[in-house]
């Protein structure tokens, strides 16, 4: 069976575009394996991340609330129309916004803030 010059080609270059996938994963696993991360202080990234943390905090008690008042809308709505499904998702989202709701309580009370300090873990 002779081969055309077309797929010969084809063959070849499909060869090669595996030899360069195949380099290209062994220079990044080479890359990582000799990278050293450079952290900042610790009280800096503490701060940082703290803030952060006390803005997403905040952010996800106002969709909470938020959610909060539509689905208490919703099962307002589903036990007039009696529908099971629609009682069920609303239930659903009004769980998901007690959550979110008291999500900043449960990370003071956990203390995680307190794991992102880099010298205070051993």
């Amino acid at each position: 069976m002779c081969k055309t010059k077309k797929e010969t080609k084809r063959k070849v270059q499909f060869k090669t575009g595996n030899l360069f996938l195949f380099l290209g994963i062994i220079v990044i696993a080479i890359t990582m394996m000799f990278m050293n991360p450079a952290f900042a202080s610790g009280n800096v990234i503490v701060s940082i991340l703290g803030g952060m943390i006390d803005i997403i905090s905040m952010i996800f008690t106002a969709v909470g609330i938020l959610l909060g008042i539509y689905s208490i809308g919703m099962l307002i709505l589903a036990f007039k129309g009696e529908d099971a499904d629609s009682k069920l998702r609303a239930a659903t989202v009004l769980i998901v916004s007690i959550i979110l709701i008291g999500f900043p309580q449960l990370v003071e009370a956990l203390d995680l803030i307190s794991y992102l300090d880099v010298n205070s873990i051993k």
